[in-house]
């Protein structure tokens, strides 16, 4: 697909390779099975000209202001959710060595997302009380460059992984790992949400990082953004978890369910040019809850 008025050579959408295997003979047992679907080398570019158009807006229908008006006087009254005539599985759907490519001419800023691989299965049954995703998805090479930008950084590294498990018909959440990692930090979450479309909601949740090595964070700040970075070095490393449980009630403002946790703070060193003493040998163990903050160690 190539794109129209835009003076780039380089396509709007453009596919490798697509790959699609469904078996036909359950949709006669009314039974949607999609054994796997791949999109290599997909790249999209995203592109807004000096005039502030993007390179889409020719695909993208005009909306009429009077007959939105009129679609909204005769919007039907929602009917209660009943169950699918179908049981649907998707065993894989892959994208693999993609790029997406984000470029404002008129404010004069780029961002690159290469290197986009992703794996994804989903099932449910038609009632709708067994849905089930897992899945990866990564970049592995960001890059964000521009006027006006805070930060002018390439080789970024970022990563989305889950597997759930939802009753849609009770509004229950199983969240068996929802990780999300960028460069070297990840932070995991586990547990389950009873009641998610209720007013009353019931968390039993925990949430916990990898050990985080304070250097890999430091070395993350634009020097642009703190110059005194290049006078500094720290050293050490923490690690967070907590546990988020009891019942948050939506129409009731401030209720929240208690949040217990633990940051370890090991080894930590901080040494800056100008100073005739650094820090060194630092470790902390501070334990809090909603009301109370305890440093278990301080040395």
């Amino acid at each position: 697909i190539s794109r129209k008025g835009f003076r780039n050579k380089d396509h709007f959408i453009s596919l490798g390779r697509l790959f699609i295997d469904v078996k036909i003979f359950s949709l006669l047992q009314k039974n949607v099975v999609i054994e796997k679907i791949i999109l290599d080398k997909l790249e999209i570019l995203v592109e807004v000209d000096k005039r502030g158009s993007f390179n889409f807006d020719d695909l993208v229908p005009k909306e009429d202001p009077k007959k939105a008006k009129v679609a909204v006087k005769k919007a039907p009254k929602e009917k209660k959710q009943e169950a699918l005539p179908i049981s649907f599985r998707m065993n894989s759907f892959e994208i693999k060595n993609s790029k997406i490519v984000y470029f404002n001419r008129k404010e004069g800023q780029e961002i690159i997302l290469n290197d986009i691989n992703q794996t994804l299965s989903v099932k449910f049954d038609p009632e709708m009380k067994n849905v089930v995703t897992q899945g990866l998805f990564e970049i592995k090479k960001m890059a964000v460059r521009g006027r006006g930008l805070p930060v002018k950084k390439s080789g970024m590294y970022f990563m989305l992984r889950h597997k759930l498990q939802v009753n849609v018909k009770d509004g229950n959440l199983t969240i068996k790992d929802f990780t999300v990692g960028f460069q070297k930090t990840i932070l995991t979450t586990k547990g389950s949400v009873l009641g998610f479309d209720k007013k009353v909601k019931k968390l039993n949740l925990s949430v916990f990082t990898n050990t985080i090595r304070f250097q890999d964070l430091f070395r993350e700040v634009p020097a642009a953004m703190f110059p005194q970075a290049r006078k500094m070095s720290v050293k050490g490393n923490a690690k967070l978890f907590m546990t988020i449980k009891g019942k948050m009630d939506s129409s009731k403002a401030g209720s929240l369910p208690g949040i217990n946790g633990k940051l370890s703070i090991n080894k930590a060193e901080f040494k800056y040019a100008d100073l005739p003493q650094s820090i060194n040998g630092l470790n902390a163990d501070i334990r809090f809850t909603p009301d109370s903050l305890n440093i278990k160690k301080f040395v």
